[in-house]
């Protein structure tokens, strides 16, 4: 028996859900600033108010320096640009917030900017119940009958904030324990961008049909994402003629980000539901990753490229749905990582794993995909790419056990060895790879065990089975 075979599931070191933030107890009480609050509370409520901003350093409102604060602007809208149909030529912040402690913004409507709410270096922050639809979205080059590499967005890079370019509904750089619910956004590139921001809880809000990037996470850890809809974050896909997604994505999680919670999410009908990378950290040292984030529950069907994209990383995906989609789930590079009683159906791929290592893959139902399981490996590496000098890089050592097949159960084995498998399924290994068939199913986790709980008085974010949905439906 492999040894990994000895380890059972309650070995793995799994991602807590991180606590609700905290209440803040000792931060100071409110005092004195200079800032544009007051200015901001005395607007007219259910009436547009036009304030440009012409560049990120000059935004239309800051708020600096204020302590346990509320500003509730239900009923007050600030335009930056008036003229619709323009959103490539939006500029600008409608309100920066910068050294804030415990502050709360509510009800605000900001439209016609390059990012709505831009807030750094302000721990507590609460955003709630706002609405940041139509701002700044790049026009696109791609047709409906010729696609336009000019489109495919960048997201490697951020440590110096490139992704601020791109333009968000809210953009949050070092606020640590952030809240951010029951928002709006759509018309847009990007909905919420976190950068060097942990422990936030983000739920129930709306951030789809966008152009780009529903959330973002870059360098940002141990943040709860739960009852989100995120539907139709997508662009570079036109049916039946094109399908790549150019790196639009329903959740974008970059750069050393890990231990995250993803739960109950509707990510349907975007570039890649969810989209994983380690980083170029990682590319570069052959360490770190985005580790150990539990990903459970969410809906990532109907993606033009991938339902879930997760490289060279070590993660959990539990009881999602993926269905029509180009690749279910792929998991290059992935080692160590867990796929457990998720449903994948009418893939070309179900679950595909190139140069993985030591991955369990258990009790999931995987019908009418064209290939049900794809684990292989390349016969060579790039040569100018330090990744695979300084790791192993083969594939091997992965378990796979009381899997469910309909329509097609074809295994693909390519350059992959030390497989142990359980169950019936039509194997097709080539020359280069190894196997064993168990007389024994492996031990199948308790999956209440794994269950994040629910919000109390979340959304249900998730589109009804009778609703219209499909990949036919994206219209660019």
């Amino acid at each position: 028996m492999l040894p990994h075979l000895l380890l059972t599931l309650s070995l793995l070191t799994l991602p807590q859900p991180p606590a609700l933030p905290s209440a803040f107890e000792n931060l100071p009480q409110p005092s004195p600033s200079t800032n544009d609050a007051t200015t901001l509370t005395s607007l007219k409520k259910n009436q547009p108010h036009t304030f440009p901003s012409i560049t990120r350093q000059a935004p239309a409102f800051v708020l600096r320096n204020l302590r346990n604060t509320t500003l509730d602007l239900t009923g007050v809208t600030l335009v930056g640009n008036p003229i619709p149909g323009t959103p490539d030529t939006f500029t600008g912040v409608a309100i920066l917030i910068e050294d804030c402690e415990n502050l709360t913004l509510t009800g605000l409507t900001a439209r016609g900017y390059q990012i709505a709410v831009l807030a750094r270096n302000s721990p507590g922050l609460t955003i709630t119940r706002c609405d940041f639809s139509n701002n700044y979205a790049p026009r696109l080059f791609s047709t409906p009958l010729t696609e336009d590499n000019r489109d495919w967005l960048s997201f490697h890079h951020n440590d110096d904030n490139q992704w601020l370019a791109l333009g968000a509904a809210i953009y949050l750089d070092s606020c640590p324990y952030p809240t951010i619910t029951w928002n709006r956004a759509s018309g847009g590139q990007n909905g919420l961008l976190l950068s060097r921001t942990d422990n936030a809880l983000v739920h129930s809000n709306t951030f789809h049909y966008l152009s780009g990037v529903g959330i973002g996470l870059y360098r940002s850890s141990f943040n709860a994402v739960m009852h989100n809809r995120l539907d139709y974050c997508v662009r570079g896909y036109s049916h039946g003629v094109y399908s790549r997604g150019q790196d639009s994505a329903a959740l974008l999680v970059y750069e050393q980000s890990s231990n995250n919670l993803f739960a109950y999410n509707s990510a349907t009908h975007s570039g890649d539901g969810f989209f994983l990378w380690a980083g170029q950290t990682t590319m570069d040292t052959g360490q770190g990753g985005c580790n150990d984030n539990l990903v459970y529950g969410n809906d990532f069907s109907h993606a033009p490229a991938n339902g879930i994209q997760a490289t060279f990383s070590r993660n959990y995906f539990l009881s999602n749905q993926i269905d029509d989609c180009d690749h279910g789930i792929w998991a290059g590079y992935s080692f160590d990582s867990l796929i457990l009683a998720n449903t994948l159906s009418a893939n070309r791929v179900g679950i595909a794993i190139e140069h993985g290592q030591s991955n369990t893959i258990l009790a999931n139902h995987l019908a009418s995909n064209t290939t049900a399981i794809r684990l292989w490996a390349r016969p060579t590496q790039p040569p100018d790419w330090p990744y695979p000098t300084l790791r192993d890089t083969a594939s091997r050592h992965h378990l796979l056990s009381g899997n469910t097949f309909a329509g097609n159960a074809d295994l693909v084995l390519q350059r992959t060895t030390e497989v142990s498998l359980h169950g019936s399924v039509n194997l097709r290994p080539d020359a280069h790879s190894t196997f064993t068939r168990l007389p024994d199913p492996a031990p199948v986790p308790d999956l209440a065990s794994w269950t994040p709980p629910h919000i109390p008085c979340a959304q249900n974010p998730f589109l009804t089975r009778t609703a219209t949905r499909g990949r036919h439906t994206i219209l660019i």
